[in-house]
């Protein structure tokens, strides 16, 4: 069993409109004071500072989403979502991190990638560096610098806490996710959203950001990097781009998490029933990677069309059983392999 979390949100300045966010309840843990790191995550303000110093130092365009206030160590505090572009802007990766807070795998796996991203990007300002691989080779860079949006941790609190939501511990009926979209996504007539209004305020802040980036970052690829502490045998990813299971991307992502000893699920059903084909599953759930496939959305009192990305990509590994460490790991080989990926969705763009 889980032990109490160790922090406690509080309303503060940082939520805008707190009278409709107040129907949602942010839940409050008793004697809560410090963070989660039972299962070796890193701290949230070690993290919070690698991500920081990586836009500060590198020449990336760091922008502050959204704060979340919560109080820490019996003092008042906002636990910043950071979203980071590089200078170099066209068709992009989307990566995102974090989600959901008890799944720590994904932004602790970019926050061991920053050096690497940045290469991959050719957006460094100060001495460059050639990241080696596993067998000590030097990592090539893209003939051109790969444009990205970086997300890497969307709800701090949520991970400091080891919560799914940032305002409870597990119950989507009670919990908002952050990246939540049906507000942006059509109905099936298209004549409207599929609900009138975001989900949260940090929903809504999460999504308008992201949709603020589309002209500039066309996503081409999006990882959004998750766990499952739901499954008790092998995983499988989803992917919601328009070539479902049979995406050369889905497919190369399914090959490297086997290779890093991620056993998954090759057919059957996945927990809501899904169809697994060959490790990979498609769903159409209302999330930001949803939004990111969709060819239109609801704006402005209107459908709208807009680029979609050719490949939307969910990494899930298993908690259950599986130690952070190996599943911190498994991310890390999907991004090391980020430029093969990108060649793959180029050619079909």
């Amino acid at each position: 069993m889980r032990k109490s979390p160790a922090i406690s949100p509080v309303p503060t300045d940082s939520v805008p409109n707190q009278d409709h966010a107040g129907s949602q309840g942010v839940a409050r843990p008793p004697n809560a004071n410090k963070s989660y790191t039972e299962d070796g995550r890193t701290v949230l303000p070690i993290l919070l500072d690698q991500f920081e110093r990586h836009g500060n130092k590198t020449g990336w365009q760091q922008q502050e989403i959204y704060k979340i206030g919560a109080e820490i160590d019996g003092r008042k505090t906002d636990l910043p979502c950071y979203s980071f572009t590089t200078e170099r802007e066209g068709p992009a990766v989307y990566l995102i991190g974090g989600i959901h807070g008890e799944e720590p795998a994904g932004p602790n796996a970019l926050a061991k990638s920053l050096a690497l991203l940045d290469h991959f990007s050719d957006q460094r300002t100060n001495q460059r560096t050639n990241p080696k691989t596993s067998d000590g080779q030097n990592k090539k860079r893209p003939k051109e610098g790969i444009p990205m949006v970086l997300i890497p941790l969307a709800n701090p609190l949520g991970y400091a806490l080891n919560w799914r939501y940032y305002d409870h511990p597990s119950d989507g009926r009670q919990g908002h996710s952050v990246g939540d979209s049906e507000h942006l996504l059509l109905r099936e007539d298209q004549q409207g959203p599929r609900t009138a209004q975001a989900a949260s305020e940090y929903a809504a802040r999460f999504t308008e950001h992201v949709r603020s980036l589309l002209e500039r970052y066309p996503p081409l690829l999006s990882i959004d990097f998750h766990e499952d502490d739901d499954i008790r045998g092998p995983p499988y990813i989803y992917s919601q781009g328009p070539l479902r299971s049979e995406d050369l991307v889905a497919k190369s992502v399914v090959q490297l998490l086997q290779k890093a000893g991620m056993g998954l699920q090759m057919t059957g059903k996945t927990t809501y029933g899904e169809e697994i084909r060959g490790g990979i599953a498609y769903t159409s759930d209302g999330s930001i990677d949803e939004f990111l496939a969709a060819e239109k959305y609801w704006h402005d009192d209107r459908a709208m069309i807009k680029p979609a990305a050719r490949s939307v990509i969910v990494v899930e590994t298993p908690i259950h059983g599986v130690a952070l460490e190996r599943r911190i790991a498994a991310h890390q080989s999907i991004i090391r392999r980020l430029p093969q990926l990108w060649e793959m969705v180029q050619e079909r763009a």
